[in-house]
């Protein structure tokens, strides 16, 4: 149980019961280990707006009666929320793409001063601190494999099978080649895991480094010394995004996109999220957008949802203008750089890969 769970209960409960902590954080964890990608986006949106609909709150409320038949079943819209926010921090204790999606949903939909009402904002600093950490493993520098070779790890299955035969028994016999052959495969299995996490991270980083250092958009098929940053923001997120294998994304992510757009051309300061919009073409976005999954989760992927709305309209002004219907809080007019543009996009298309790694509920 999080040592901090009976303090977040006293914005609920004046004096909460350690009992009634211990049954909300057992109900957290079990309702974490079924959680696919629909109930992603619910609890996102719980956890972060104060007026649920009574549809999103009666959902919740019988999910959590399955596992606390204690669980308040009405006047209880801060106390779902919070637990929205419990069930995050159970998984956050571990690691998952169900954690993973969480974190990066919640970076996502706090981009730049959204308006939005965590229920309890000290666990948004815990979701960072997740990323973080969960980054670093995922990429970790040293490149040394720990476990024993593999005479000393097959030594005693293989001894176990000389004995046995020597023993003329054919039950120990078997036994003891069927032990062995499962020795083997294990071994094999435990060093092509290690081998395979080692080329995957260095082929993120060489495709990452390799488009940075080549100065060349893939998608507009033109030199980035050609373009200006306002152009290439969002497509420099595209392609950053299909070079990210690994979840959470790099530290460096944002570094690489400020150097990707360091050798454009640069525009008024002055820019807001319409004007990025604008500049998104037909043949990239029309490819683009048809790869990606995300109608369950609109809200949590401003950017994305705009630029699909200009496909759809064939308008930018009318995308932008529709925007903060769909996605609470979201400021359309407000001053973004390009970095900044690029780095939202990035980050939600980031949520969509580990979103797409969950099973649908």
């Amino acid at each position: 149980m999080h040592p901090h769970l009976i303090d977040w209960l006293r914005n609920v409960h004046i004096n909460p019961d350690p009992k009634v902590a211990a049954r909300r954080w057992e109900a957290a964890v079990g309702y974490s280990g079924k959680i696919g990608r629909e109930s992603v986006s619910k609890l996102l949106h719980l956890f972060l707006f104060s007026s649920p609909t009574p549809e999103l709150s009666k959902w919740f409320t019988d999910e959590l009666l399955k596992l606390d038949s204690e669980f308040p079943v009405t006047s209880n819209q801060e106390e779902l929320r919070l637990m929205a926010g419990i069930v995050m921090v159970s998984l956050f204790e571990g690691s998952s793409y169900t954690a993973d999606a969480f974190a990066l949903g919640l970076r996502s939909m706090t981009f730049s001063n959204r308006m939005t009402q965590p229920v309890q904002p000290e666990i948004l600093s815990i979701s960072s601190s997740y990323l973080n950490s969960e980054a670093e493993k995922q990429r970790p520098v040293d490149f040394k494999d720990l476990d024993p070779d593999l005479q000393t790890v097959l030594a005693p299955p293989s001894k176990a099978v000389d004995e046995a035969e020597t023993s003329g028994d054919a039950t120990k016999i078997q036994v003891a080649r069927s032990a062995y052959s499962k020795a083997v495969v294990q071994a094999i299995q435990e060093r092509h895991t290690f081998l395979h996490q080692q080329v995957r991270r260095l082929a993120e980083e060489s495709a990452m480094l390799w488009w940075v250092l080549g100065a060349y958009s893939p998608l507009l098929q033109a030199r980035t010394t050609e373009l200006d940053d306002l152009k290439y923001a969002l497509v420099a997120a595209c392609e950053a995004a299909d070079r990210t294998h690994i979840l959470p994304p790099p530290h460096s992510a944002e570094a690489l996109l400020s150097r990707a757009l360091a050798p454009c051309k640069k525009k008024s300061k002055k820019t807001t999220i319409r004007d990025y919009l604008a500049t998104t073409s037909d043949p990239w976005r029309t490819q683009y957008l048809s790869k990606l999954n995300y109608s369950d989760s609109t809200e949590i992927v401003p950017f994305l949802l705009g630029i699909t709305k200009v496909e759809e309209f064939g308008d930018a002004v009318a995308a932008a203008k529709i925007l903060p219907n769909l996605c609470p809080g979201f400021k359309v007019e407000q001053v973004i750089t390009p970095e900044q543009a690029a780095n939202q996009l990035y980050v939600e298309l980031m949520f969509l890969k580990a979103l797409g790694a969950l099973h649908s509920n």
